[in-house]
């Protein structure tokens, strides 16, 4: 079954797959972008992260004066700058059609997206939350995750001391892929002011899209081999698809999983020549409503 993209969802930001009985595959002020061909290794496995999953060839090397593709900008939800208060950095990606980039882990192809916030000793940010992804499947059968659309990376921060006004910047980078890829760098920064309180309209519905804490969601997990596991949820919510955090070896390649929703189980395969127990990852899941969200969860 083909995988599509929820609607619903996508306009919060998200990158979900529509219902049903599933097969699938799993891996595991502005400035002009700098875009460079990614450089070639001698390892097969490295050649691959360096083009576009879908692509026959290399990507030619486009100029160094040609902006960016993407419209990446830094927004912030700061009321205040009194110690102790929390403020809200959303780094937002919006890709034109046809384009994805990937995930912190991004599969068998591709590189993953960074984004890293500078602060002041007067501010901590102390969490960077990335939404789940959703899967390409590449030649030769590889397995890539990533984004298309509109998403956010969500940064949460707190005051240390008490100032009238801090400076805050992102350095973000991306393989960005659509009849070429090309990676792309970027940085954006931001005044905040004491006496100019600044917001995101729509915070709630960003941190919305990202993945939540499993908690009581799971019911049991039981590990089947060294490379396969079982995992259920609890009633009323259906497992459909895994996404390992780390990258797996080089010697290894992603996950195989089924999704039974009759039994509200998913059954993994990781296709390794290692034990892989323990691992962790993001579970999509789909309510009894049909809200589709991902779940962090730690398989010991």
């Amino acid at each position: 079954m083909s995988v599509r993209p929820h609607a619903a969802l996508r306009e919060l930001h998200s990158v979900i797959f529509a219902a049903g009985a599933w097969s699938f595959g799993c891996a595991a002020s502005p400035q002009t972008a700098t875009r460079t061909q990614p450089p070639a290794t001698v390892e097969q496995r490295d050649e691959a992260r360096s083009t576009h999953s879908d692509t026959l060839g290399p990507a030619p090397v486009p100029s160094s004066e040609e902006r960016s593709s993407i419209d990446f900008s830094l927004h912030a939800h700061a009321t205040d700058l009194r110690r102790g208060s929390v403020i809200w950095f959303a780094a937002r990606f919006a890709l034109p059609p046809g384009a994805h980039i990937y995930w912190t882990n991004p599969g068998e192809t591709g590189l993953a997206t960074t984004v890293r916030f500078e602060a002041p000793p007067s501010l901590s940010i102390n969490e960077v939350r990335y939404p789940g992804p959703r899967r390409f499947a590449g030649l030769g059968g590889s397995v890539g995750y990533g984004y298309e659309g509109r998403f956010a990376v969500v940064a949460r921060a707190v005051v240390n001391t008490t100032v009238d006004s801090l400076d805050v910047a992102v350095d973000a980078s991306w393989l960005s892929c659509g009849d070429v890829c090309a990676r792309e760098v970027e940085h954006r920064s931001l005044h905040l002011d004491a006496q100019n309180a600044t917001r995101i309209s729509d915070l709630d519905a960003l941190l919305g899209t990202l993945p939540k804490p499993a908690a009581d969601e799971i019911d049991e997990v039981a590990w089947l081999t060294p490379h396969s596991f079982r995992l259920t949820t609890k009633d009323g919510l259906t497992p459909l698809e895994f996404f390992p955090h780390a990258p797996l070896g080089p010697d290894d390649r992603d996950c195989l999983g089924t999704a039974d929703p009759n039994n509200r189980a998913l059954t993994v395969q990781l296709r390794s020549v290692h034990s892989l127990r323990p691992t962790a990852g993001l579970v999509l899941t789909r309510d009894g409503g049909g809200m589709l969200r991902y779940l962090d969860v730690v398989i010991r």
